[in-house]
């Protein structure tokens, strides 16, 4: 019979190998044996009292029964509560969605986002992996993260990449090489005034990549 005074510790291994033996006649009276702390109780109910009968219920956790005077915690069955997906960028996510970081190897697309000054990926990336960011349905892309700071980010392919934001900008394919060429070879590219000569680049598509450059200086 269990005293007020002692400790045991009823494990699943004990339990399930050997019955319940001595133990089939433990009470788990929380009021009398004064050893489940108030969190403990509420959460066990009233289905923890009385006699241990059922060995099988212990498989999987343990519970130990720390008597008066005892300060240890008690641990009742425990929850596994799943961690959070850890998102991750992909290996050339800083050459095409960081504006200052664009050149002339960054390989474009037919739509390109790129982060401008004030965006801080590593940030954001850290917020949405503690769960500081909200999960927006989408039937479009595997998930969808909105941030308190607006900016927006999508998982394809496993890899997380940027939606939209205050500080983000869309550019076009011509666009993007345009901003390369600049943070490459700077304002005076000759490659991009040959290019303009030739019809390739718009006056429109240059000064739209010239602002993406300036505000994305340090």
């Amino acid at each position: 019979m269990v005293k007020k005074n002692d400790s045991y510790a009823l494990s699943s291994s004990i339990l399930h190998s050997q019955g319940l033996g001595e133990f089939q006649s433990v009470h788990l009276n929380i009021v009398a044996l004064k050893v489940l702390d108030k969190n403990f109780a509420g959460a066990v109910g009233e289905q923890w009292k009385g006699t241990l009968s059922d060995p099988m219920f212990y498989l999987g956790f343990s519970i130990t029964l720390y008597g008066k005077g005892n300060s240890g915690k008690q641990q009742g069955p425990s929850s596994s509560t799943p961690m959070p997906i850890q998102e991750k960028f992909g290996e050339s996510f800083t050459r095409r969605h960081n504006a200052s970081k664009v050149s002339t190897k960054s390989h474009p697309k037919d739509n390109n986002t790129v982060g401008t000054r004030g965006v801080h990926f590593q940030e954001d990336l850290k917020n949405i992996n503690e769960g500081n960011a909200t999960i927006v349905p989408s039937s479009q892309y595997e998930r969808v993260y909105k941030l308190e700071n607006g900016s927006s980010y999508f998982v394809k392919d496993g890899v997380l990449k940027p939606l939209s934001g205050p500080r983000f900008v869309n550019l076009t394919r011509n666009e993007f090489k345009i901003l390369g060429l600049l943070n490459t070879e700077g304002v005076y590219s000759k490659s991009i005034w040959s290019q303009y000569q030739l019809g390739i680049f718009t006056p429109q598509q240059i000064m739209k990549a010239y602002n993406v450059y300036l505000n994305s200086r340090k």
